[in-house]
């Protein structure tokens, strides 16, 4: 992993020379991201995410990493709304520790550190729902010194807009 100081584009607003959502990546089957000028939260535009697939949980993850100060109880949200969404379907934002080495950070029992954050459950048919911010608070576990983000949707198919998160 490289510790980076890159704009993590945590409002979704920069573009790769692609044209793709920049610093932010896919590997779930049947998950594809893009801008969405059309429907956004604040600024010009959100991450429009497009899920056709029943998979158990699809994953998006930010590839930029913000140092963290391990005492502090951090406040994390973000926007998001829906449409064409299956009931089964729920969005959370992780975050993801790294020891200052820039590995991922394990549990004493072996498995990778993980702050769950809070799911939010949507409803959305053929118009889309309103925007509903979803917060959390956490403080970092032993020996975090840098997270990076990581968007969770569990099984089912839904159009989904993120929209400026906060930490």
């Amino acid at each position: 992993v490289d510790i980076n100081s890159d704009d993590p584009n945590l409002n979704f607003e920069n573009l790769n020379t692609q044209g793709e959502i920049a610093n932010w990546k896919t590997s779930s089957e049947g998950v594809k991201l893009a801008g969405n000028t059309g429907v956004y939260h604040a600024g010009r535009q959100s991450m429009h995410i497009q899920k056709n697939t029943l998979s158990e949980q699809s994953y998006i993850d930010s590839v930029t990493y913000l140092p963290v100060v391990q005492e502090k109880i951090y406040e994390f949200s973000f926007w998001v709304c829906a449409r064409n969404i299956d009931p089964t379907v729920a969005v959370r934002l992780d975050l993801l520790p790294y020891a200052e080495d820039g590995t991922r950070l394990l549990l004493n029992d072996g498995s990778k550190a993980i702050v769950q954050g809070t799911f939010a459950s949507l409803a959305g048919d053929q118009e889309r729902s309103d925007w509903k911010k979803v917060v959390t608070r956490a403080a970092m576990p032993e020996g975090t010194a840098y997270i990076s983000y990581r968007f969770v949707l569990t099984r089912g198919n839904a159009e989904v807009w993120v929209d400026d998160i906060f930490f």
